[in-house]
Formats: structure tokens, C-alpha cells, sequence
């Protein structure tokens, strides 16, 4: 029963834009990713290079493929010590049209960012979904390197930010095996929130953590709004 409720919650959520690309937003592990990744971090990307660029066609629809090398600073890292400030080159791949969900960046843009190392100067993505999530801002957490320190600062954007900053971190702290007291009284301070997709993703976050009375807030939402279609994010 909850993880039926959970998986239609989730997919209320995301809507049918990505439906079939990828894994729904919220279902992925962070764990694995975080410990397997050589470097977590808060960063802010100064500039953008384009090495190659090409005219592709898939499925009869034209794109542009570009290879792109992102010049980013460390703002606050999250699974080791790294210096702020350090400044690093990630490589990446973007489509323009975006035809599949594919992780990017954009300049001028802060973003939480899971990175492998690819070559001694360069980096990329250390998950093709996952990758890189934006945020309007991000605060810098005074604690040891850890997953614990990365679930504070997406706590704090539950407490801070607003609109889809909310909505990215609560897509990401669902994927956690575990979260504190804490943060799931930040979670459950937003079931209730007049935004659908910001109320249906702190509701498939309590529904993932087993959160006594989730299930019943869910139906109430369902029941409010007569399971009415959540408006796309």
C-alpha cells in the first residue's frame, strides 16, 4: 500500500515529460553515488567552453550535440576536504534541443555536483542522472565532510529557498537511506504547502521514510484536490 501511494505520489510529481528517459525523480539512491564519487561539492560555474559541436538527428527530430568543459569553483565540498575556492574544469555532454534527461551546467549558475575524475585536469559527471542539480543558492554548512553534511544543506534549502530549489532538494533527500529528525520536520513543513508539486514531493518523502500518518496525508491531498493533475514543475 505505501509503496503504491509512494510510486503514484512520485509520479504525479513528474508528470509524463520524462516518462520512459529515465529513473523518476526521487527513485535513485544517493549513497552509492555520494561514496562512489570523487568529489561532491556546492559549486558555482564561472565559465563555459565548447570544444565541439555537431548536427545530429534522432528519432527523424534534428539536435545539436555540444561538448562542453565547465570552469567551476568549489563553494562548499561535501565528501572530502577540498579547499574553497579551488577551481576545477568538469567535461560535459549537452543537447540543445534536450531530447533525454542528461545532467548540465549553465554559467553563472550554483549547483550541487557529483564528480569522477576522468584525467588528471578534468573531471565529469559521476552519474549520467544525477550529475548536477541547480539551485538559486546554497548555504555553506560549517560540519565535517560526510553524507550528514550534505542532508543539512539540503535542509536548509527546505528552510531557506523556495519554489524549485525546494522542489530539487526534496527530490534528492528522498534518495537518502536515511534522514534525521531534523530534516523530516522540514520535509513534513511543506506537505501542507499551496504549490502541488512542492506538497506532493514532501508527501513522497515522508511516504519513503515511513513517516507515521504520510499515507493519510497523501489522501487527504488526493481527496482536497480530487486527484486532479499536479501542475508541471
Amino acid at each position: 500500500m505505501r509503496r503504491t501511494l509512494s510510486f503514484f505520489c512520485a509520479l504525479l510529481v513528474l508528470g509524463s515529460a520524462f516518462a520512459g528517459l529515465g529513473p523518476i525523480p526521487g527513485t535513485q539512491r544517493v549513497t552509492p553515488i555520494f561514496e562512489s564519487a570523487d568529489l561532491v561539492c556546492n559549486c558555482y560555474v564561472e565559465s563555459l567552453r565548447t570544444l565541439k559541436e555537431q548536427k545530429l538527428e534522432r528519432a527523424g527530430k534534428p539536435f545539436t550535440q555540444r561538448h562542453v568543459v565547465a570552469k567551476v569553483r568549489v563553494n562548499d565540498p561535501y565528501n572530502k576536504q577540498v579547499q574553497i575556492g579551488t577551481e576545477i574544469n568538469v567535461a560535459f555532454e549537452e543537447e540543445i534541443p534536450t531530447t533525454k534527461p542528461m545532467p548540465t551546467l549553465s554559467e553563472a549558475e550554483t549547483a550541487l555536483i557529483f564528480l569522477k575524475v576522468s584525467s588528471p585536469s578534468l573531471y565529469e559527471f559521476a552519474d549520467r542522472f544525477m550529475g548536477a542539480t541547480p539551485f538559486a543558492s546554497l548555504a555553506v554548512q560549517n560540519e565535517r565532510p560526510g553524507l550528514s553534511k550534505l542532508q543539512s544543506a539540503l535542509a536548509a534549502v527546505l528552510q531557506q529557498g523556495s519554489g524549485n530549489d525546494q522542489i530539487n532538494a526534496m527530490r534528492l533527500l528522498e534518495g537518502f537511506d536515511e534522514l534525521s529528525p531534523e530534516t523530516l520536520r522540514s520535509v513534513g513543513a511543506l506537505s501542507d504547502s499551496a504549490d502541488a508539486d512542492t506538497a506532493l514531493s514532501s508527501i513522497a518523502v515522508l511516504l519513503k521514510a515511513k513517516q507515521p500518518g504520510s499515507v493519510k496525508r497523501l489522501e487527504s491531498y488526493l481527496r482536497i484536490h480530487k486527484a486532479s493533475p499536479a501542475p508541471m514543475a
